[in-house]
């Protein structure tokens, strides 16, 4: 049985609710669905004493169309943000992509953390989550040994430095004069 995170149960547990809906929307509008996923989704009505969220479903495979459902919805979310965001914009991500798509349009970008994004870092820092990608992906004993990496503990230090940042943006912001409808 794998073990996951209490993130990667909550991600499981909404893509099984994401799937639910999915397969009632397409029921409603083609009056099929995917017989696999309906066994999976209709077998959680009855399952009380679940070791795991996944056992929930069987095996994270039954919630497989609710995980690609979910992908797809940030990914259009990402892309709206990234489309929509211009001067005068503050947005708040971790996403090192789209707070370099974001800047590009003119918009500020902040970590969750009080991170500052800018024209100036952005790029060192698009190289440096590349490279890490990389060699996350060329590192066998990291996936053999069961071992998860990942980042510190969101702490009272980080929520006061972006709670800083964010004050700061937004004068920033208020003070170019710009408004926005």
């Amino acid at each position: 049985m794998t073990q996951y995170s209490s993130l990667e149960q909550q991600v499981i547990a909404l893509a099984g609710v994401v799937q639910a809906a999915r397969m009632v929307d397409q029921v409603a509008k083609t009056g099929s669905y995917p017989a696999a996923f309906f066994e999976a989704s209709l077998r959680s009505l009855f399952v009380f004493d679940a070791p795991t969220v996944d056992a929930v479903y069987g095996n994270v495979q039954g919630v497989k169309l609710g995980l690609r459902s979910v992908v797809d919805m940030l990914t259009d979310a990402t892309k709206h943000i990234a489309d929509h965001a211009h001067e005068g914009d503050i947005v708040i991500t971790g996403d090192i992509p789209l707070a370099a798509k974001v800047l590009g349009n003119g918009a500020a970008a902040i970590r969750h953390n009080g991170d500052i994004f800018t024209s100036a870092n952005i790029g060192g820092q698009l190289a440096t989550r590349d490279l890490m990608t990389d060699i996350r992906a060329a590192d066998p004993f990291l996936v053999q040994s069961g071992r998860k990496g990942g980042n510190a503990a969101f702490s009272a230090k980080d929520r006061s430095r972006f709670r800083n940042a964010l004050e700061a943006e937004i004068r920033k912001a208020q003070s170019s004069g710009l408004q926005r409808p």
